[in-house]
């Protein structure tokens, strides 16, 4: 089983840029988890495989089989969603279920981030 998690959270009113960080899961099968996470870099069309280009960090998280796998996964997913982070991609065996969520890339992977003024870019 391949999962691959992307979620982003905005605060266009935090500092004067506001802010914007991402958070990754990658699972192809045995018994590692590649995670990263850091800050979004400004752009005009913002592209979910290119959000690592900003400053990020990264690390491996070792479980025991899948289903562990996936419990860290889905628990992580809920803690940041709860701190207002949006999935952006959610792809399950090459099977993209994140645009059923709203705030999702688009079918071509851009994201839909908002300006300090609310405009859509």
């Amino acid at each position: 089983m391949k999962i691959e998690v992307t979620l982003v959270c905005e605060d266009p009113s935090y500092g004067i840029r506001g802010h914007r960080k991402f958070w990754t899961a990658v699972y192809e099968g045995g018994t590692s988890i590649f995670t990263e996470w850091g800050r979004i870099r400004d752009g005009r069309e913002l592209s979910v495989d290119r959000l690592a280009k900003g400053s990020s960090q990264s690390t491996y998280v070792t479980v025991d089989d899948q289903s562990k796998a996936l419990r860290f996964i889905d628990k992580k997913v809920a803690e940041k969603r709860a701190k207002g982070y949006t999935v952006a991609k959610h792809v399950v065996d090459g099977l993209n279920i994140g645009l059923f969520n709203p705030g999702a890339a688009t079918p071509k992977g851009v994201l839909q981030m908002q300006t300090r003024d609310g405009i859509q870019k």
